[in-house]
């Protein structure tokens, strides 16, 4: 991983997970902002690593990392993005400031010029903002 980010000074990762046993590395990711997307349904498949608080994942997210949620193979896997964030976030412990970050981060991690992803960003915002709302609403 040091390799990746430090010498091909790669400018976004996909998975990662091993990060995280390199505490100054994740200090020049999270500075870096560098994307990492993870995909934690098929990753724990085959892993075999349980989704829980202790997962990669989280931990990444908790050190504030630039992490997104996708998926590998979503037909091999039974999965897509939704079940990413329905299953995975509160088995990982994250909260709802941590999904609003990650929903985000896969717009800044986007294969996609700058013009679309401040598009995107403007419709997640928006999208983040009326789901706000509701719940706001749902729990007045």
């Amino acid at each position: 991983m040091r390799i990746a980010i430090e010498d091909l000074q790669v400018d976004r990762v996909d998975h990662g997970y091993m990060i995280v046993e390199d505490e100054a590395l994740v200090a020049r990711a999270r500075e870096s902002q560098i994307p990492f997307a993870c995909t934690p349904i098929s990753t724990t498949i085959c892993s075999g690593w349980t989704i829980d608080a202790d997962h990669r994942i989280a931990q990444m997210v908790r050190a504030r990392l630039n992490v997104s949620f996708s998926t590998d193979d979503a037909l091999f896997f039974r999965t897509d993005v939704g079940r990413e964030f329905r299953e995975a976030l509160p088995a990982l412990g994250l909260d709802l400031d941590d999904a609003r970050r990650i929903s985000l981060a896969g717009v800044e991690g986007a294969l996609c010029d700058d013009d679309l992803k401040a598009t995107l960003r403007a419709r997640f915002t928006g999208e983040i903002a009326s789901l706000d709302a509701a719940l706001a609403d749902a729990d007045a």
